[in-house]
């Protein structure tokens, strides 16, 4: 069973490989994984392949969080930024720690993330009146501009990662990962 399982694995992974490929972007091993490979083999161990299968799945998602990088930095975002301007924008003016707490980072991580946005003119503060100390940030119409465009080209890019996997393949893949998952630890 298991080696079905990593036989369909195998399968997937070459096909987000291959997708990967048609968006210009040859996935290689980077050097580290090539070298860890490397003095792996010379202990001749009898998982090779499930290490280099391994090595492929990171060199995948480090291809994928690179070339996202690169789509939402045409907009000067990055993931985090997108997704605490598309929280504005869904649920309306939120505090820095809620804005936090939604986004699962923490307030010095906000903070940071607040004070991008802020100097780009994408969100902006307001006062609280019961405590002036304390303050609501806010979408601006720029920001709005921004993730309207921004969240339609992400949107797009993620459907376009698994376009070429089939629903069962998708729920294959989600299976495994899940697997993979539990594993870590």
């Amino acid at each position: 069973m298991l080696n079905i399982l990593f036989a369909k694995f195998h399968k997937l992974i070459h096909n987000i490989v291959r997708m990967l490929t048609n968006l210009k972007s040859e996935i290689m091993l980077a050097q580290k994984h090539t070298t860890f490979i490397d003095l792996i083999r010379t202990r001749n161990p009898d998982n090779l392949e499930k290490i280099i299968l391994c090595m492929k799945l990171l060199a995948t998602t480090d291809a994928i969080d690179k070339s996202c990088a690169e789509k939402l930095d045409c907009h000067q975002l990055s993931e985090s930024r997108l997704l605490l301007l598309t929280l504005l924008n869904e649920k309306g003016a939120l505090t820095p720690q809620t804005a936090a707490e939604f986004c699962g980072v923490t307030k010095a991580t906000m903070t940071q993330q607040i004070n991008t946005l802020f100097k780009d003119q994408l969100i902006d503060k307001q006062s609280i009146e019961e405590d002036r100390r304390k303050y609501l940030l806010m979408i601006t119409g720029k920001g709005q501009q921004v993730i309207t465009k921004a969240l339609a080209e992400h949107t797009a890019w993620i459907e376009k990662v698994t376009s070429s996997l089939s629903d069962s393949e998708m729920d294959q893949l989600s299976e495994i990962l899940a697997k993979i998952k539990h594993n870590i630890r």
